[in-house]
């Protein structure tokens, strides 16, 4: 699922396991950031409109036809309203987290529920000082998730559901980190869980990040980054077993004043103890993987987008597969 940033339309397309191709009509004015499917022809999808209302589509695979389901419920203090990501543990059991803003502009966590017909809104802590924004969620049973992002002052971010409510689960940061982030999380049970993102320290230079949930704290892990990196990031992950997880993003191999103009994809691989960087094949000046998906230990799919330096404009999708 992505977005066609020029056009501002959302669109999906399909592996059928040798061709991509994309599905059914497009979605215009609108930005569907997350996708989950619960059999081989039914998926959600999660985004928004380009008004900031937040907006869920179903998808039927079979025809390629998307639809909008019952809208996510807006906040009494609502705007600017953002489903970030979507995690479903069967067609009734589907949770997405995002943001929104208050009247005053204050940002505010979101959390909301699917039970196959409508949605219904969670309460959802803040933290007691600045505020807080959920990127990603994993759900490992219909009373187990987890939710993970960034404070307002710098800092990760996590939350967990137990069936019942959310609550704050504190995180730690790297000790030279400046300011850190957590993108993407994904667990296998209520006691395993990883999380990555990136951080940033005193110099200005962004390393990769990666923590650990043993089901009662988190633990930050000791991630590798290619020796060419001037900037690194994780923005997904992916875990087929509590020993085998992929984790996707990108790296800056030339910047100018901080922001890369050049770079590669980046790929580790967690074996239970330690993480190793895999290779991934070179695809364009500015290339950069968003998504990814393990069906096994030995079958992983990530996108993301490419573009080069020659046309800065024009994004292209990008897929590269593990296994």
């Amino acid at each position: 699922v992505a977005r066609d940033n020029w056009t501002s339309r959302a669109f999906v397309e399909k592996w059928n396991g040798s061709t991509w191709s994309i599905l059914g009509n497009s979605l215009t004015q609108a930005s569907a950031n997350a996708i989950a499917c619960t059999s081989a022809t039914s998926c959600l999808l999660v985004g928004r409109w380009d008004s900031g209302e937040a907006k869920s589509w179903t998808l039927n695979v079979t025809t390629g036809g998307t639809a909008i389901t019952s809208s996510p419920v807006i906040p009494s203090e609502g705007k600017e309203v953002t489903l970030a990501d979507l995690s479903c543990t069967s067609s009734s059991a589907c949770t997405a987290v995002g943001t929104y803003q208050t009247n005053g502009g204050k940002t505010q966590t979101l959390a909301e529920r699917w039970n196959g017909s409508s949605w219904s809104l969670q309460t959802t802590p803040n933290p007691e000082t600045g505020t807080a924004s959920l990127k990603s969620v994993s759900c490992d049973s219909a009373s187990s998730c987890t939710a993970v992002g960034l404070t307002s002052l710098g800092g990760t971010f996590a939350e967990r559901w137990n069936g019942t409510s959310w609550a704050i689960s504190t995180t730690p940061n790297p000790a030279e980190a400046t300011n850190s982030v957590l993108s993407g999380v994904s667990c296998t049970s209520a006691s395993n869980c990883i999380a990555v993102g990136d951080y940033k320290k005193a110099s200005g230079v962004r390393l990769s990040l990666a923590e650990r949930w043993n089901g009662s704290s988190w633990a930050v892990l000791s991630t590798p980054n290619p020796a060419e990196s001037k900037n690194s990031y994780l923005r997904s992950v992916s875990c087929a077993t509590s020993t085998s997880c992929e984790a996707v993003g990108d790296y800056a191999t030339e910047t100018i004043s901080g922001v890369s103009v050049k770079g590669k994809t980046l790929t580790l691989r967690w074996n239970g103890t330690e993480w190793a960087i895999q290779s991934s094949p070179a695809s364009s000046d500015v290339p950069s993987l968003l998504g990814v998906s393990c069906a096994s230990t030995t079958a992983c799919t990530a996108v993301g987008g490419q573009s080069s330096l020659s046309e800065p404009t024009q994004r292209l999708p990008l897929a590269e597969q593990y296994g």
